[in-house]
């Protein structure tokens, strides 16, 4: 009973340790994606391959 009670709390903080890093990383991402428009002036534009 007690091995039961302490894997569901090391599951419960393992799942909000990931939970926290899911939002950091995504926070990251938005954040290197707004300093890329901020650089740009206008914005990302689509880049023109020769054919």
């Amino acid at each position: 009973m007690a091995s039961q009670f302490v894997t569901e709390q090391l599951y419960s903080h393992l799942a909000e340790i990931v939970e926290k890093k899911k939002k950091e990383e995504s926070s990251r991402k938005r954040k290197a994606s707004d300093e890329n428009v901020a650089d740009n002036g206008e914005g990302i534009e689509a880049k023109k391959t020769p054919s």
